[in-house]
């Protein structure tokens, strides 16, 4: 699959394929009386400046310029339909952070003065990182990183699921099957850092309310071939195998997986997929073996067939995954608060932290209900149970909204 850098689009180009109720829907506060809006920092000229910093030449690229793209023309749409509160229109400032932790820090303070709220930043650790300043700042950050330690942090908005709470569902559901059983070793894994952690944080759990044991080998983003791994976890005689990882290290897992005839499902963490993995030698045993806990409806979902449509317009040589949607979804999530922050007559960076504290629920038309009033839990513990397949974004729903019980009282504790 052919990735082509971000290009700024023109706003003329865009603007016939706005989606019909693209300002999303969300339970909030009735707004000032007079239409007076106090704005400031990330303003300039009535237009608002979002950030984003995500990962455009490191492990996660692929990833990271879909985001970037997606997110661009989310809010071309919403400037074609009239930008936030109807009056502002906005414009990205997205830089590449590579999936680094240092340079997400120098990054966000050459641009924090800039802006009014970061549209995405690519990764748990990196977000994590910015915590003191973020506060310092009074400044709000949507993360593409579902890392439950950045819960309880009011900068700090995880639109859907964290790492724990899907691994609990995919192998609550692995276990609903009967592809897993009580008493079983399975096979884990991850990258070190927040995201690999966070994952086995959750089969942890799930495996000691289980009488399960996990398996734990943790790699590095260099490792490129996992063919070691799988033969240890081999020897273990594991019933699956969790893989927190880049995708073309669940790639390399797969064939080697199948190589080596170990028979059992693999479940997937939302960063271990994109689309292109179907165009490598191992697109027959992640089709035979892959199931994905995903935060988003497949393109099966309307809003995200039309979202594609206009993305697929705009990029025409590339067959973009489901990151896509989740981009979407991330854009509606903080689009929800900049609408109740105008609301509000507060367009500031701190009036836009307060007021994500005040949605209820909001509705993006791509995922479950999510809450965003409580920092401290997660937005849904709801996600869909996807299985590789040759469809659009690679991947297709078998069932969802979907949580297991272990999910469920996670949540809710």
């Amino acid at each position: 699959m052919k990735r082509t850098p971000l290009t700024l689009l023109a706003a003329a180009s865009a603007v016939t394929l706005a989606l019909a109720g693209c300002s999303p829907k969300a339970t909030t506060a009735n707004g000032d009386g007079d239409g007076s809006v106090k704005t400031g920092t990330g303003i300039v000229d009535g237009t608002i400046h979002l950030g984003m910093l995500v990962d455009l030449s490191g492990p996660f690229a692929a990833i990271g310029t879909e985001l970037s793209q997606s997110a661009q023309l989310y809010w071309e749409q919403r400037n074609a339909d009239g930008g936030v509160c109807g009056r502002f229109p906005v414009v990205l400032d997205v830089k590449d952070n590579a999936y680094n932790v240092q340079t997400t820090v120098s990054l966000y303070a050459e641009m924090s003065s800039t802006v009014l709220a970061f549209q995405n930043v690519l990764g748990s650790a990196p977000t994590s990182a910015l915590a003191q300043s973020l506060a310092d700042d009074d400044m709000l950050v949507v993360t593409h990183g579902q890392g439950q330690e950045l819960l309880g942090d009011p900068h700090i908005l995880i639109t859907g699921a964290t790492f724990d709470v899907e691994a609990m569902n995919g192998l609550g559901y692995l276990l609903e099957k009967g592809l897993i059983a009580e008493g079983d070793v399975i096979g884990h894994i991850y990258l070190e850092g927040a995201y690999g952690e966070g994952v086995r944080e959750g089969a942890e759990l799930f495996a000691d309310a289980h009488g399960m044991t996990i398996a734990p080998i943790q790699v590095t983003p260099a490792i490129s071939d996992l063919t070691p791994a799988i033969a240890d976890l081999t020897s273990k005689g594991v019933s699956a195998v969790v893989l927190s990882t880049s995708p073309p290290q669940l790639a390399s897992a797969a064939g080697a997986a199948q190589a080596a005839g170990l028979d059992v499902p693999l479940l997937g963490s939302t960063p271990t997929w994109t689309a292109g993995l179907l165009s490598t030698p191992s697109a027959e045993a992640l089709k035979e073996h892959l199931y994905v806990a995903f935060p988003v409806a497949s393109f099966e979902n309307d809003d995200a067939a039309a979202f594609r449509e206009a993305y697929v317009a705009a990029h025409a040589d590339e067959d973009p995954s489901l990151q896509i949607v989740l981009e979407y979804s991330e854009a509606k999530a903080l689009d929800a608060v900049l609408e109740q922050a105008c609301a509000n007559g507060d367009l500031t960076p701190a009036g836009v932290v307060a007021a994500r504290e005040e949605l209820t629920t909001v509705e993006t038309g791509v995922t479950p209900t999510l809450g965003l009033s409580d920092p401290a839990r997660a937005a849904t513990a709801e996600e869909y149970i996807t299985r590789a397949a040759e469809v659009p974004g690679g991947l297709e729903v078998v069932v969802g909204p979907y949580a297991s019980a272990d999910a469920k009282k996670h949540v809710a504790r």
